[in-house]
């Protein structure tokens, strides 16, 4: 199974907190996530499956526009649970009242999963399904429902 892309983003002023907190998640979410390359919030970001706040700081309420910027899920991950610590619930819920939605795992196992759920979108969207059913539409207007889209 693919692994979910996690990118650690960081306000001005990153710190040993912040990096302690990168390594954390690391290890809680080393069976379901690869956790890269912290970028500054506003930097360049490489290709991902979303971007993940280890830390939430004050900042937060001054750089809206750059975190409504982020093109990629936002995911809220502070506490060394693999969780949101619940002093961050204020800046979640400012940021949902400018209209910026969040993810943020109530508990360790939402948070493996949303990484699993991350990894299958990306791998969904690369994918092609064909469907063929042997009697479909056994009903009114049957006819319809037996042609293949190719051949339209």
């Amino acid at each position: 199974m693919n692994k979910a892309r996690l990118i650690p983003v960081f306000f001005p002023g990153r710190d040993a907190d912040f990096d302690k907190q990168v390594e954390r998640l690391r290890g809680l979410l080393e069976d379901v996530a690869t956790i890269e390359a912290p970028v500054a919030l506003g930097g360049a970001l490489p290709d991902a499956d979303a971007v993940v706040f280890p830390q939430m700081l004050g900042d937060a309420y001054r750089m809206v526009d750059a975190i409504r910027a982020l093109p990629y899920p936002r995911l809220i991950i502070t506490s060394e649970f693999g969780t949101m610590s619940m002093w961050d619930w204020e800046i979640g819920s400012y940021l949902r009242t400018e209209g910026i939605e969040t993810i943020a795992p109530y508990n360790l196992d939402q948070a493996k999963k949303i990484c699993r759920a991350l990894s299958a979108r990306t791998a969904l969207r690369q994918s092609k399904f064909v469907v063929f059913q042997d009697n479909p539409g056994e009903g009114f207007q049957a006819p319809i429902f037996k042609r293949f889209y190719w051949w339209e």
